[in-house]
């Protein structure tokens, strides 16, 4: 007993009727089916089935088993199944795309690909370079790939799917990978099959004619382990990548007052300008932590010179010195470093009031131990955080519970 498999003969046909031939709870297996069963990198189709959601498809044993909750079908029923026709050319572009441009990589370099992925956002297919004459990928290559499998795309070979019983019969054709399985096996080959520009093994559904596919577009490659990894899309999902990245374009144009042909001119511009305005508002940070320094080691040298040595919080008997900023991050704050080699007695609380972050800073005495203070606050008040000897950060959830703080702190300032 096996399931006819429909989308072999047509891969155009939505709706047909079947027999439902077993049942085990949810899951259906009908006398043949239109459903493609997910396989060879590519997902499932979608649908109904008497207008119950069909959630997966799959195939086991010779049967294609349709999941369908819920659903009150009894062996010998005639069921009318429908594809989600979307979803189905969805795929069948982008399987498509992916047989072309890996038929091309070998065509033109010799890669091989090891690897295939159709995701939801991209896909990927990992290429093997490392028995050609240019074994390291380049922005060139790709560029080469990327075009040579759009014109195959804009020539509309025709896109042809071959059903073999047996290994040997499949051998007989230029595949571009050695064929596999044993049985029932199916070539896909696009173009003149004396001179394909694709001819492999595959399972999955694709279009008669490649220009169905529509479009071709690499996003970005990367290393990844001996291959290189690209990120692609085709069909419908390339022409949306295209339409968003158009209109962020015109976004861009519109807010640089550029067009076409100076918007790259007007972008470094404004990044140099960036760059600069950047360059004086650290010097002018720079200076306005110099004059905090200098104040407060005036300050402490008051004090001190008027035998002024204030109690610390909870158990910690040496000086506290603590001050809150409105307009310093707290990487800012990691500067005020420089009081702690002067005033080594004293634990420095800081405070960033636009992070919610304190710094406390010490010279990491026994009596000053700055991840013990962090953790002997915790019973107290709610934040995260923590550190060691001469540094800890304690980032508060709220702006209420950094007050509360800062109102314990017994030194002001």
């Amino acid at each position: 007993m096996s399931t006819i498999k429909l989308f072999q003969k047509n891969v155009y046909l939505i709706t047909f009727l079947g027999t439902v031939i077993k049942i085990d709870k949810n899951f259906v297996a009908l006398d043949q089916t239109a459903f493609f069963p997910a396989g060879g990198g590519q997902s499932c189709d979608k649908g109904t089935i008497n207008n119950f959601t069909v959630t997966d498809v799959f195939e086991s044993d010779n049967l294609v088993w349709h999941s369908v909750p819920d659903h009150n079908f009894k062996q010998g029923d005639t069921v009318k199944g429908e594809i989600n026709w979307e979803h189905r050319f969805d795929n069948m572009q982008r399987h498509c795309g992916e047989h072309i441009m890996s038929g091309i990589w070998h065509k033109l370099y010799g890669g091989i690909n090891r690897g295939f992925h159709m995701g939801a956002n991209y896909m990927t297919v990992d290429i093997d370079l490392s028995n050609c004459n240019q074994p390291f990928m380049t922005q060139e290559m790709i560029n080469n790939v990327e075009l040579e499998t759009n014109k195959v795309i804009w020539q509309n070979l025709p896109v042809i799917s071959r059903h073999f019983d047996t290994k040997e019969e499949a051998s007989n054709l230029p595949v571009r990978k050695p064929v596999v399985i044993e049985k029932d096996i199916t070539i896909v080959s696009v173009g003149d099959i004396s001179n394909p520009s694709d001819c492999v093994a595959c399972c999955g559904t694709h279009p008669s004619h490649s220009g169905q596919v529509g479009l071709l577009k690499i996003f970005k490659f990367e290393k990844n382990k001996n291959m290189y990894r690209i990120y692609f899309d085709a069909g419908k999902r390339a022409f949306d990548r295209y339409f968003k990245l158009d209109r962020d374009m015109n976004k861009i144009l519109h807010k640089f007052h550029g067009g076409d042909e100076d918007i790259m001119d007007k972008i470094e511009s404004f990044e140099r300008d960036s760059q600069n305005a950047k360059l004086k508002l650290n010097s002018l940070r720079n200076a306005l932590v110099e004059i905090h320094c200098h104040n407060i080691e005036k300050e402490i040298l008051n004090k001190r010179g008027q035998n002024y040595k204030p109690e610390g919080l909870l158990s910690y008997t040496n000086p506290l010195y603590s001050m809150s900023f409105s307009n310093l991050a707290i990487d800012d704050l990691i500067s005020f470093n420089i009081l702690v080699d002067k005033f080594k007695d004293v634990t420095f609380i800081f405070i960033s009031c636009p992070d919610n972050t304190a710094l406390i800073l010490s010279a990491g005495y026994a009596d000053c131990h700055c991840g013990d203070f962090v953790n002997a606050m915790r019973s107290s008040f709610t934040f995260k955080g923590g550190g060691g000897n001469t540094s800890a950060r304690m980032k508060f959830i709220s702006t209420e519970d950094l007050c509360e703080f800062m109102d314990s702190l017994t030194l002001q300032n």
